[in-house]
């Protein structure tokens, strides 16, 4: 694991395999995600060959708070690739997890195929409302750029949306839409607000162009299974099947 120092040499790897994100997404990631996330590497040669980042995030599970981490960036350099550099990263970070009491860890993959091996499992598509300029809206909406100082209104308005129609989701606090915003801008993009007497009605994302109609997976991991089965609530008891 990279110490607070040493984050930044895993850069090149990074620029290198993921070139299709921008320079200034980059800056941002480096100067904002590394501030509290792991970096697991392995190094050969002298150079770092292959990498796994866990990003942390403060879970709700019906109502219980629990750390989870968000698996991003695992990136082996080409001609070290097939040598199961990613399959050792992802064993080091799950028995890491495991060990720290977490219940699972989640990832968005590049391919599905890619992690069934390693029994993670899609659970989620993610459903991302975007904004349109030309979108006509209903009478009395006004449309507006979010800024820092409606962070705290956002996550207020988020946090009770989410609580009233999800049992799992990251917690949202005004610390939450700082960072988000700061990505976002990195690309172009920003959040857009929909008031109605001056109450917020909506959220969604611009991204300064035209948006893709994909809709992101999302796959877990279960880490601990007694931890896992404790989250659960159920209002009856029918039967069920673990695998």
């Amino acid at each position: 694991i990279l110490g607070s120092e040493e984050k930044g040499a895993s850069r090149a790897l990074y620029e290198e395999v993921f070139s299709e994100d921008s320079q200034s997404f980059v800056d941002y990631y480096y100067t904002e995600k590394t501030k509290d996330n792991q970096i697991y590497v392995i190094e050969e040669d002298g150079e770092i060959r292959a990498m796994l980042h866990l990003n942390p995030y403060k879970l709700l599970v019906n109502g219980s708070e629990k750390d989870a981490n968000y698996i991003v960036a695992v990136a082996t350099q080409e001609p070290y690739r097939k040598r199961g550099y990613m399959a050792a990263l992802l064993k080091k970070s799950l028995n890491e997890m495991y060990h720290n009491g977490e219940t699972f860890t989640f990832l968005m993959p590049a391919s599905e195929s890619i992690y069934l091996p390693f029994d993670f499992r899609t659970v989620y598509e993610q459903e991302r409302s975007f904004y349109y300029e030309a979108e006509k809206q209903e009478k009395g909406i006004l449309v507006t750029t979010a800024s820092e100082n409606d962070c705290e209104e956002i996550a207020a308005y988020a946090s009770k949306y989410l609580s009233d129609n999800y049992q799992v989701y990251a917690m949202r606090d005004a610390a939450y839409y700082q960072r988000l915003m700061k990505e976002y801008a990195s690309d172009g993009g920003c959040l857009k607000l929909f008031r109605k007497g001056g109450e917020i009605q909506d959220i969604r994302i611009d991204t300064g162009e035209e948006a893709g109609e994909e809709k992101p997976k999302i796959m877990i991991r279960i880490v601990d299974v007694r931890r896992m089965l404790m989250s659960m609530r159920l209002k009856e008891f029918m039967g069920t099947c673990f695998q």
